[in-house]
């Protein structure tokens, strides 16, 4: 269960594009009213690796609906 299990984002448009998947998630919690200082933790996190630790972050904090 993702952290932020409200927090729904469909990346089934964007899954070619790490960084256009991590924008999506970053807005949406944005608009969830997450913390600032979490999502910029969460942004490093994702972009500490490649593709495959972008998309783990993805779903480790928000529901990505796969």
């Amino acid at each position: 269960m993702p952290v932020y299990p409200k927090v729904k984002v469909d990346l089934t448009q964007s899954t070619d594009y790490p960084l256009a998947m991590l924008s999506k998630v970053l807005v949406k919690l944005r608009e969830a009213n997450v913390p600032s200082s979490m999502i910029e933790q969460i942004g490093s996190e994702a972009l500490s690796g490649d593709y495959e630790k972008v998309l783990t972050t993805c779903r480790k904090y928000v529901d990505i609906g796969r």
